[in-house]
Parts: structure tokens; C-alpha cells; sequence
């Protein structure tokens, strides 16, 4: 009797085990999220592996030019984009070819606008900047933009369905191909055509790959008018919440590129790629999981309790990330950068503090969508790209680098207070509990500058007069 039940108790952690197993096998949410979680991790590795190649095999200037390449280029693509993700992902008729032919179609036309608008953009912005090569660059990534517009739709259909794995490989795959492309240009052109012909490659292999893992009888040109109609519809304000939104993300390099030197931008790329590194796995994971599971939830009537814990255990996944990069940031930057870089260690620091706020910021978006209120999202995306261009602009104009670095922390808080007080609307509430997270967060990052006497710390009491 007594070997039995030592037999049932050894046994017992191996059926707990067995049974997590299974439960995780057996959750498309948890093993999306692990494909998710790989592609993003290893595109972090990956591109940071090239970064440390790159930077000494380029001048520190480049990394400066390209970053206003991907900030217009990113800027025009947010203008044209009408929802075409997150129309898919709410539609009942994703089987049906005449709708997914018309999304195919509508993906291709706005590919071929923004090839279009980029061509005439590309001299004035080069003279906007007084930098003529700016114009060549945007040539190369305006036929970039119109091989994207051939990738198949059926990687829409698999974020939708959270089958994330093909995708996942297919990233890897790409963004491999792509930085090695870069590198050996690199090497033996020592120009900033390594950087623009490697993402042209990128684009032009994922392109490619698209129909052979995510293959569909969708690449027929088809406008149904229906199908237009419900695409439109859904996405008009999606349409100027992604330009908003963009703005707010990605518009530093365009504004802070009119008050200092390409070399001190290159400084700031630098440290926020090192900055966004968990905000931008955040970001991934809410459109490509967050927002289909809390649509699943809404469909299932599951109560908001139960969304926002969800929501709550993940941003305690990532947080931690920020404050490691606020403590070691100098140290990072130091050791992976000869000495022309040493400048972005304390950006990095200070950096961190405002990714808190953007992580809280990325996980509650997806509700709104998910509760089919693009509106909402677009006045709140349009509140924050205001605030983002007259803080960043009167910093630049009154404060310098160091102003500008600390007006950037500043909007990130105050664009996650834009996007809590419309939730608050809608009867969900997220500001008191994020506010005590953030708060904990960010008196740690302090108590261990002034431990270590960092210079974030004396940059921050000098700005502040103390």
C-alpha cells in the first residue's frame, strides 16, 4: 500500500508536467506567441550582430541619413494604409475569393501610389535635408514599395488564425538573408548603399517566399464592390489613426534632423534601437496575438476583468526589459561601440524611462480595434502626433540634444494619458493600476542611477536646474 502511494506520489509531478505540456501544445495563443516571440528575439539579435558589423565598417552619418529614409518612406506608407490587416482579421468572409481578391488588389493599388508618391517626394526631401543622396535612396525603397505590393495575402490569413509559425521562419529566413546581404556590401563598398540595397534585397526575397509558404488563389485582380465598401469602411480611420500613430513613433529622426548633426542622430538611432528592443517584441505580439485574442475574447463575451489581467501578466513579461537597459545601458553601448558612440549610453538610459510608458501604450491599443472603434484610436493617434510635434519642436528649438531626448520620454507618457482616459470612456480601466507599475519602474531606474552616480542622473538635474 505504502509503495503505491510513493509510486502516485512520484508520478504526480509528471502528470502536472504532462498536463502543462498539453495545455500549452493545445493553446494557438501560447505557441503563437512563442513563434512571435522567436522571429522578433532573433531579428533583435540578428540586426543588433550587424549593427556591431555595420558601424565599423560605416561612418556614423549614414545610420543618420537612413533613419529619415525609413522615417519618410514609413510616413508615406501610413498615409495609404487603409486597414487592410485588421479588416481582414474582423471579417466573416476571409474564405471567399471574390473578397480576398479584392483585398489582394486593393494591397497592389496602394503599393503602386506610394512607389508613385515617393518618386515625387524624393528630390525635395533631399533638398529639405541639404543631403542629395537622400533622393537616390528614396528612388531604391520606392521599388522596394512595389514588390511588397505583390506578397501574398495569405499572410494575413495566418496572423488571423494565429498560425504564426510559417511566418515566423519565413522572417528569420528574410532577415537573414537581408543582413548578411548588407554586410558583405558593406564590406567591400564601404558605402551607404550597403544599407538601402540590403533592405531592397529583403523586401524582394520575402516577396518571393510569400507564395511559396503562404500560397492562395487570391492573386486575382478584383474590386467587388462590397468588398471595397466593407474594406473602406472599417478602415478610413484606421487609415489616419496608422498615419497619426506613426508620426508619433517614428517622426524623432525627421524633426530632431533639422536642429542637430547627422552624427549626434546617429547617436540617437542608435540608443532607442537598443531602447524599443522590448517595446518592439510588445508591439509585434499586440498586433499579431493581442488583437486577435482580445477580439476572441470580445466574440466570446468575455468580461473586461479577465481582458485586462491577461493583459496585465503580459506587460509584466517585458517591463523588466527597460530597467535592465536604463542600469546598463552606458555599459552596453561601451562595449559593443568603439568610443564615437560613447554618447549613446546615457541616451539609452534615459531612453528606457519612456519605454515603460510605450509598452503599456502598445498593449491596450488592440482593444479599441478589437472593439471595432478605429475612431477613437485616430483622434487619440491625431492628440499625440500635436503633442509630439510641438514638444520635440519648441526642445529642439529651446533646449538642444539633451531637450529633445527628455521631451521624447515626456510623450510617451503623455501619449499612453491620451489613450487610458479614451478606455476610461468605454468603461475600462487601466490608469491606476498601469500608473503604480510605471511608477515602481521608474523609481527603480532612479534609486539605481544615484547609487551608481550615472550620468543620466546629472543630465535629468541639470535640465531640471538642480
Amino acid at each position: 500500500m505504502q509503495t503505491g502511494n510513493l509510486l502516485c506520489g512520484a508520478n504526480k509531478p509528471m502528470k502536472q508536467l504532462s498536463n502543462l505540456y498539453s495545455r500549452y501544445k493545445n493553446s494557438r495563443t501560447l505557441t503563437s506567441s512563442f513563434w512571435v516571440i522567436l522571429s522578433m528575439g532573433y531579428g533583435q539579435f540578428i540586426r543588433l550582430v550587424s549593427n556591431l558589423i555595420l558601424t565599423r565598417l560605416l561612418l556614423p552619418e549614414y545610420f543618420g541619413i537612413m533613419s529619415i529614409v525609413y522615417a519618410i518612406s514609413g510616413f508615406f506608407y501610413m498615409v495609404s494604409d487603409i486597414g487592410l490587416v485588421p479588416s481582414i482579421v474582423n471579417t466573416k468572409r476571409d474564405k471567399e475569393v471574390a473578397f480576398m481578391a479584392t483585398a489582394w488588389s486593393i494591397q497592389l493599388i496602394r503599393s503602386l501610389i506610394l512607389a508613385a508618391v515617393l518618386v515625387v517626394a524624393a528630390w525635395p526631401v533631399s533638398l529639405f535635408y541639404d543631403q542629395p543622396i537622400l533622393a537616390y535612396l528614396v528612388l531604391v525603397t520606392a521599388a522596394s514599395t512595389v514588390l511588397s505590393g505583390f506578397n501574398s495575402i495569405g499572410l494575413i490569413l495566418e496572423q488571423k488564425y494565429l498560425r504564426q509559425k510559417r511566418l515566423a521562419l519565413l522572417e528569420i529566413s528574410v532577415q537573414t538573408f537581408s543582413i548578411l546581404s548588407m554586410i558583405v556590401i558593406a564590406y567591400y563598398t564601404r558605402s551607404i548603399w550597403a544599407l538601402i540595397l540590403g533592405q531592397f534585397i529583403a523586401v524582394a526575397v520575402k516577396m518571393i517566399a510569400s507564395h511559396k509558404v503562404c500560397p492562395t488563389n487570391f492573386m486575382k485582380f478584383t474590386l467587388e464592390r462590397d468588398a471595397v465598401l466593407e474594406i473602406v469602411h472599417f478602415g478610413k480611420w484606421i487609415l489616419l489613426a496608422s498615419l497619426f500613430g506613426y508620426f508619433v513613433a517614428r517622426s524623432s529622426p525627421m524633426i530632431m534632423g533639422k536642429f542637430i548633426g547627422m552624427d549626434l542622430l546617429g547617436m540617437f538611432v542608435i540608443a532607442r534601437m537598443f531602447a524599443a528592443m522590448a517595446e518592439m517584441v510588445v508591439n509585434g505580439l499586440s498586433d499579431k496575438i493581442l488583437q486577435p485574442r482580445y477580439r476572441q475574447m470580445i466574440v466570446g463575451n468575455t468580461t473586461h476583468e479577465v481582458m485586462l489581467k491577461f493583459r496585465y501578466r503580459f506587460n509584466l513579461i517585458f517591463l523588466p526589459v527597460c530597467i535592465v537597459l536604463a542600469t546598463a545601458g552606458q555599459w552596453i553601448i561601451d562595449l559593443l561601440y568603439d568610443d564615437r558612440y560613447t554618447e549613446a549610453g546615457w541616451v539609452l538610459q534615459i531612453l528606457s524611462i519612456g519605454r515603460v510608458a510605450a509598452i503599456l501604450s502598445h498593449s491596450a491599443k488592440p482593444i479599441l480595434t478589437s472593439l471595432g472603434d478605429s475612431k477613437t484610436l485616430m483622434f487619440n493617434q491625431g492628440f499625440s502626433a500635436i503633442l509630439t510635434f510641438s514638444l520635440l519642436s519648441v526642445a529642439g528649438y529651446t533646449s538642444g540634444f539633451e531637450g529633445m531626448v527628455l521631451a521624447s520620454i515626456t510623450l510617451s507618457f503623455l501619449n499612453y494619458g491620451v489613450l487610458a482616459f479614451s478606455l476610461s470612456r468605454k468603461n475600462i480601466h487601466i490608469f491606476l493600476p498601469d500608473i503604480v507599475v510605471a511608477f515602481g519602474c521608474v523609481a527603480i531606474m532612479i534609486i539605481i542611477w544615484w547609487l551608481l552616480d550615472a550620468k543620466p542622473l546629472h543630465v535629468l538635474a541639470q535640465f531640471l536646474g538642480f
